[in-house]
C-alpha cells in the first residue's frame, strides 16, 4: 500500500495507492477502457460510460479525474473536451512504474489496461475549488526546436537537443553521450523544460515537458508531443520548492 510517508510493501507484494472518497450525497462514476488505436475516442467514450454509471447522463460534472498510461496524454483531454467542453476542469496523472519500463496500468476495480484511460467523474456534495502552482521557474535560457518528431526532439537551435540541455542546465544532466538509450527522467524531475501557454496578469504560464531518456546520437526523448518552431524554456525547481507548492 501507498502511505504519505511513501510505499509500504512487504516481501514479494507491490505498491498501490487509492483516491477514496465518502459522500453519500454526492454521485460518482468510473470507467476505464483501452486505447485501441482511438485514443480520443477512447477517452470520449469512458465520460460517456462514467456519466451514466454516475446517474447523470447529459451534466457537466464539477470535476473530472483522469489517469492515462504515457503516450496519449494529448488525445485523451481533446477526448473528454469532445463530451463535456472545456469548462470542467480535469485533473489527474499519467500512470507509471518504478523504473519508467512501462510496466504500468490503469484500472476501475472491475478491469485494467496496460494502454487506456480510467475516467471518474465527481459530482460531490459540496463546493469544488481548483489551484494550480507547478513549483517551477524559468532560468532565462530558451531556445527553438529545429529537428523533431512526435516526443523526440533531435536539435534546438541547430545543435544536439541533449549538448543544449546539458548547458541550459549547467552540467547537471546529459554531459556525457550514453552507449545506448539510458533515462534520465528521476534527474531531470528538477529541470523540466516549459513552452509558454498563456498569461495570466502578465505572468506568463508554461506547459511543463519532462525529458525521460537521453539517446547517443544527442536526442532527447519527451513525455510529450513536442514539434518543430515551439520554443522551450529551462524551468528549474528544488525538492523543498516541490513539496511546499
Amino acid at each position: 500500500m501507498a502511505t504519505q510517508d511513501g510505499p509500504a510493501e512487504a516481501a514479494g507484494s507491490v505498491s498501490i495507492a487509492a483516491f477514496v472518497l465518502w459522500d453519500d450525497e454526492g454521485d460518482y462514476g468510473t470507467a476505464s477502457l483501452p486505447h485501441g488505436t482511438a485514443p480520443q475516442e477512447a477517452a470520449a467514450s469512458a465520460v460517456r460510460r462514467v456519466l451514466k454509471r454516475a446517474g447523470r447522463w447529459g451534466e457537466a460534472p464539477d470535476l473530472i479525474w483522469v489517469s492515462p498510461t504515457p503516450g496519449q496524454e494529448e488525445a485523451v483531454p481533446k477526448g473528454i473536451e469532445d463530451v463535456v467542453g472545456t469548462r470542467v476542469p480535469v485533473v489527474g496523472g499519467s500512470a507509471a512504474d518504478a523504473s519508467i519500463s512501462g510496466a504500468w496500468w490503469v484500472g476501475n476495480g472491475t478491469v485494467a489496461h496496460a494502454d487506456g484511460v480510467t475516467v471518474s467523474v465527481l459530482f460531490p456534495s459540496r463546493p469544488v475549488s481548483v489551484a494550480y502552482q507547478n513549483g517551477y521557474s524559468p532560468t532565462g535560457r530558451s531556445g527553438v526546436v529545429t529537428q523533431a518528431a512526435g516526443r523526440r526532439v533531435f536539435e534546438i537551435d541547430g545543435t544536439p537537443a541533449a549538448q543544449v540541455y546539458a548547458g541550459w542546465t549547467q552540467g547537471a544532466l546529459c554531459t556525457t553521450p550514453p552507449a545506448t538509450e539510458t533515462g534520465i527522467l528521476a534527474e531531470s524531475t528538477l529541470w523540466p523544460l516549459g513552452r509558454k501557454a498563456t498569461d495570466i496578469a502578465d505572468v506568463p504560464v508554461y506547459l511543463l515537458s519532462y525529458p525521460s531518456a537521453h539517446s547517443p546520437d544527442g536526442a532527447l526523448d519527451f513525455f510529450t508531443d513536442i514539434a518543430v518552431g515551439d520554443v522551450l524554456h529551462q524551468m528549474t525547481g528544488s525538492a523543498d520548492g516541490l513539496v511546499k507548492r
